[in-house]
């Protein structure tokens, strides 16, 4: 694994994500990130997307506490994506930056999250 750079910037090191899953202990950010969109209440056939997706982890979080749920991903890394697809086969991923609008999902989500991009 290595580095993903565009115009010399360093996009992402995908060589800092770990495969495996913790199930049993999820990270207190996805329970709480969770328990927020709980409290939105919108429904159980949400469709939820995570910017900067990485290999999946929170949306196999989410898979398990929302499993009507629409899920979808995004990152810079075709590595990471590809891993992600793997874990949630049934969420759609794309890899792209934010300024790649051909390449993002045109679809309408009802929750967008966000951890641990910046």
């Amino acid at each position: 694994m290595k580095n993903k750079v565009v115009d010399g910037k360093i996009l992402a090191d995908e060589r800092i994500y770990q495969p495996e899953l913790n199930i049993e202990r999820p990270k207190e950010i996805f329970v709480f990130v969770g328990d927020m969109i709980s409290a939105l209440d919108v429904g159980e056939h949400s469709e939820i997307i995570d910017v900067g997706c990485a290999s999946g982890s929170f949306l196999h979080y989410l898979r398990g506490r929302f499993p009507s749920a629409g899920l979808a991903g995004t990152d810079v890394s075709d590595v990471l994506v590809s891993r992600a697809q793997a874990l949630i086969p049934d969420g759609r991923f794309f890899a792209a930056t934010l300024d790649q609008e051909d390449a993002l999902p045109k679809t309408r989500y009802d929750v967008t999250c966000s951890i641990g991009v910046m």
